[in-house]
């Protein structure tokens, strides 16, 4: 996360070198709020990333208890684009973190967080249109 932090503020400084105001601050403490702002950016986005890796896991446990078929959840995997299979397996099926699917598939935590929510949203309109078709 350092180095990833790291990479970020220079690109966002470089990207607002125009800004600085050397009558404000000093360089470094313009270069050091950058970098503050951007952790605590990245902490709530992890935290918020972590509630929903949460509210997911137990949604998934209570699914399981209820005891809904695992063939039509392979079935309903089945009729999705092979991106979103991917990354639903890697996700619910083998347990992977976040992190491990990224650099599985070459993206970045950010990317596959994207993918991964519209493979949730596919998943769940397929879902139910095969149960509406019971």
């Amino acid at each position: 996360m350092a180095e990833e932090l790291a990479q970020q503020v220079f690109i966002i400084a470089a990207r607002r070198v125009h800004r600085f105001d050397p009558s404000r601050a000093t360089f470094r403490a313009w270069l050091f709020g950058i970098a503050k702002n951007r952790y605590m950016t990245m902490q709530a986005s992890e935290q918020r990333r972590k509630r929903h890796e949460e509210s997911s896991a137990k949604e998934s446990s209570e699914a399981v208890t209820r005891g809904e078929p695992d063939l039509q959840v392979h079935e309903a995997l089945a009729r999705l684009p092979s991106n979103y299979r991917i990354v639903l397996d890697a996700k619910y099926l083998r347990g992977l973190s976040m992190k491990e699917i990224a650099a599985d598939n070459g993206a970045s935590i950010e990317a596959i967080e994207s993918l991964l929510r519209r493979a949730r949203a596919n998943f769940a309109r397929v879902y139910e249109q095969m149960r509406t078709l019971e």
